[in-house]
């Protein structure tokens, strides 16, 4: 049975690199990431990730792009409402993580009424009758994602 294992060949994986958030929301809703290349924010440079209408802690997941990011925008509801942050990494496509990021990485940029930062959680408030709530990711927040899609590429490039 040797000659099995000695001819084994491994899989060839994808370069997938993914945002999760793990989030609680007071309604079912819509949460959408756009990440600058360069070109500003843009819909053709985003994901979104859809909130079901349970309680419970849901995990989105944005794929992200290989290249080099200048900035993240998360838009964390399509309506009105409160999210509750519960963690952020980053991980790959075999869901090992690279990179956790501190829950105060999001900043407040547009029709957020409030973002209050616990031991174990963020909640962001919109404000109410706007349908449109932006947050920005810290810039070292964008550093850090960025290194660890470049560590998980290199380890694939040989």
């Amino acid at each position: 049975n040797t000659w099995h294992y000695a001819h084994f060949e491994a899989p060839d994986l994808p370069d997938e690199i993914r945002l999760e958030l793990d989030l609680l929301s007071s309604a079912p809703t819509g949460t959408q990431l756009f990440w600058d290349l360069g070109e500003g924010f843009e819909e053709a440079n985003s994901a979104m990730a859809t909130l079901a209408s349970h309680g419970g802690l849901q995990t989105a997941r944005f794929r992200l792009p290989t290249e080099g990011i200048r900035a993240l925008r998360f838009d964390p509801r399509h309506n009105g409402g409160d999210i509750v942050v519960r963690g952020i990494r980053v991980v790959d496509w075999g869901n090992r993580t690279h990179a956790v990021l501190p829950l105060d990485s999001l900043l407040p940029q547009q029709h957020i009424e409030e973002i209050s930062a616990g031991p174990d959680t963020l909640l962001i408030t919109t404000t109410p009758g706007e349908d449109d709530p932006i947050t920005r990711f810290r810039p070292e927040a964008v550093e850090a994602i960025n290194a660890a899609i470049d560590g998980r590429l290199a380890r694939f490039a040989h």
